[in-house]
């Protein structure tokens, strides 16, 4: 440990789709300023399997060797939950002994109208606490300043085009062509509270054509599979549970016309469109996490009225049947990630932001 300089960067877990661009801002650090990378997480798992290759180290967040190497730190990095009381706790340390400060977090997540409103005014006073913010989109560091925040002097905020390892996907991904493609509608993610899958089964039994329709859900739990058996049997609609192999969701996204998400879309949607899939989601955009800002109307795909059951039911006939378009939407898709998102512009944003 001492004969590296290290920085910190804290969140409450890690999720595997983060291993990639850890790694690699792990190697740039080194690299460049013969930094070690330090995760700090609340719950270390000692059966959790981190490559070997990968060079950052896991670390319990409240640690006494948390706090020896974030006073040895010039930056801590955190996600920025102003819900987080540990987030708090390594703020108020970082300021006793000097240790500057970074918030790595999104901006949008509700209603634009929620912006004004004192939810929204507290995350913004919250994030007055940092010296700097990467934000993940570039929509969202917009939004932030013209929203009137009150901020420091000298605070910076940057974006970081907040992405999955979209080079493995490229691995995977065969070209598209509807055609040849048996699953009509996919979606990929944990099916919580925000997918809102009452929605979509219910846009489905207003259907008149619902019953030709199949759909994959990846990311469920069995008591959704019993759900749908015990109360809307009719549908063909298949659960898979979570899947990390990349391998195994090409399979399903490879053979997939349409990715649909009910609710308000978050990361699935990058990988999603990485894989060149037309989507369908809902028309309100502020309501979706900052990676729904990637979704470009009508060239991405379609969206249907937030929460409309009827309107989801037609939009969802009307994408099925808009096949010379679909071609046109993965093309669209594909393009944007391209030019927008890997784990390796990630890494850049990040570094450049962190030592500007």
């Amino acid at each position: 440990m001492d004969d590296y300089n290290s920085l910190c960067f804290y969140q409450k877990f890690i999720p595997k789709y983060r291993y990639s661009f850890f790694s690699k801002l792990s190697n740039t650090l080194s690299k460049n300023k013969n930094t070690k990378l330090y995760i700090l997480i609340d719950y270390p798992n000692k059966n959790q399997y981190i490559p070997s290759n990968y060079k950052f180290e896991v670390v319990k967040a409240l640690s006494l060797k948390s706090f020896k190497l974030i006073k040895k730190s010039e930056y801590i990095i955190l996600e920025g939950s102003h819900r987080n009381l540990i987030s708090y706790l390594l703020i108020f340390y970082s300021f006793f002994v000097k240790t500057k400060t970074i918030a790595y977090c999104h901006f949008i997540g509700s209603t634009k109208k929620e912006l004004v409103k004192l939810k929204c005014l507290f995350r913004k006073l919250y994030l007055n606490l940092y010296m700097k913010i990467i934000f993940y989109y570039k929509d969202e560091l917009l939004l932030y300043k013209n929203s009137r925040p009150l901020y420091f002097s000298n605070q910076k905020s940057y974006f970081a085009n907040n992405s999955i390892d979209t080079k493995l996907i490229y691995s995977f991904k065969r070209d598209y062509n509807y055609k040849n493609r048996e699953i009509d509608f996919i979606s990929i993610g944990r099916i919580t509270n925000k997918f809102n899958l009452n929605l979509l089964i219910s846009a489905l039994e207003v259907s008149s054509n619902s019953s030709g329709i199949n759909i994959v859900l990846i990311g469920s739990e069995k008591n959704e599979t019993l759900f749908v058996k015990t109360k809307y049997c009719v549908h063909k609609i298949r659960f898979i549970e979570n899947i990390w192999d990349e391998k195994t969701i090409a399979h399903y996204t490879n053979n997939a016309k349409i990715f649909i998400y009910p609710g308000n879309i978050g990361l699935s949607i990058v990988h999603a469109m990485a894989y060149g899939l037309p989507i369908l989601i809902h028309s309100e955009k502020y309501s979706h996490c900052p990676e729904g800002s990637l979704f470009k109307k009508n060239k991405s795909g379609i969206t249907f009225k937030k929460n409309c059951i009827n309107d989801l039911s037609s939009k969802i006939t009307k994408i099925l049947n808009e096949k010379e378009k679909l071609i046109s939407y993965s093309n669209e898709n594909i393009n944007i990630i391209k030019k927008r998102l890997s784990t390796k512009i990630m890494t850049n944003k990040f570094y450049k932001a962190i030592y500007s």
